[in-house]
């Protein structure tokens, strides 16, 4: 009989906390509106107060995850995301709270609920606008790997010894010019980045002396030719970059010497600088670039078009 009691007198306490539990959860889910005003006015905890209605979605059986799945959002759960949505956006204008793409998924799906929220006293339009806004330079400032595959006309000048078979010695000036075929590979964001390319050019040179001694001209010269750029970005708009590199050019011609004579060049490879700009449309963009190379008696030009894969 007494054991009767003992058990009755368990179930009775266990039914009293339950009540007691459920009665804290229901006083802190009214409550908690009033403390999240308080706390994004003064305190500015946003990362908190996400935290919060968060939790309280879960103690009213909802899934943050998953608004646009459930429906007939209590005046008490649309305040609260009201909150949670304005904590974000000014977490994020604070530099308290670092954007993310969850936290972003949520507030775009409470931005399209909003729609059938009745709050007349709170301004999600203002709010929506500051959300804009804050994306917007959210996706700026990722960084994205791309690949890219170009083709190029270069121009530059080339310096040369010329000496015949009498012993005599003069300067050439080799004028050379064609296509670059490759590609490369850039780490880029909305405002600057950096990348890497190498093009392969099959040049064509025109040969000249510069002396009243020696008389030399040779055209048509074939040249194969190797370039290797290293760029810096900085992008003043979305569709325009400038760039400022270092080049690195291995160029073999196959000059014909006169006869009993040599052609000799010092500086197969050699490297210089470049200052170019360039202009995006879609996934294509045009490069215009010029540029001095280590002894190379002018300045070279490189005009290029490229074809990005990815975003």
């Amino acid at each position: 009989m007494g054991l009767c009691r003992a058990d009755s007198f368990m179930v009775l306490i266990k039914y009293i906390l339950l009540f007691i539990i459920f009665l804290a959860n229901t006083v802190y889910a009214e409550a908690l509106s009033l403390e999240v005003l308080k706390q994004l006015d003064l305190e500015k905890n946003y990362s908190e107060i996400i935290d919060k209605v968060d939790n309280d979605l879960k103690n009213n059986s909802l899934d943050p995850t998953q608004l646009l799945s459930e429906t007939g959002y209590s005046e008490d759960i649309q305040i609260k995301l009201f909150f949670k949505f304005k904590a974000y956006i000014l977490g994020i204008q604070s530099g308290i709270i670092k954007p993310n793409d969850e936290q972003h998924k949520q507030s775009k799906q409470i931005i399209i609920m909003s729609d059938e929220f009745e709050l007349d006293n709170y301004d999600f339009d203002d709010l929506i606008e500051k959300f804009e806004l804050e994306t917007e330079k959210w996706e700026k400032s990722k960084f994205t790997l791309n690949y890219f595959v170009s083709i190029s006309y270069l121009t530059w000048n080339h310096s040369l010894k010329l000496e015949d078979s009498n012993g005599e010695k003069a300067n050439l000036y080799s004028k050379e010019r064609g296509p670059c075929v490759g590609g490369g590979i850039r780490y880029q964001n909305g405002y600057w980045g950096v990348e890497s390319q190498l093009c392969y050019g099959y040049l064509s040179a025109t040969v000249g002396e510069d002396s009243t001694v020696i008389k030399y001209n040779q055209s048509d010269v074939p040249v194969d030719a190797v370039v290797l750029t290293s760029n810096f970005l900085w992008k003043p708009k979305e569709q325009v970059a400038m760039k400022f590199g270092i080049p690195l050019i291995y160029h073999q011609p196959d000059y014909e010497p006169p006869k009993g004579g040599k052609i000799t060049a010092d500086d197969t490879f050699s490297f210089g600088y470049s200052i170019g700009g360039e202009w995006s449309y879609q996934k294509y963009a045009l490069e215009i670039s010029i540029g001095g190379i280590n002894q190379y008696p002018d300045s070279f030009w490189n005009f290029k078009l490229t074809y990005n894969f990815g975003t």
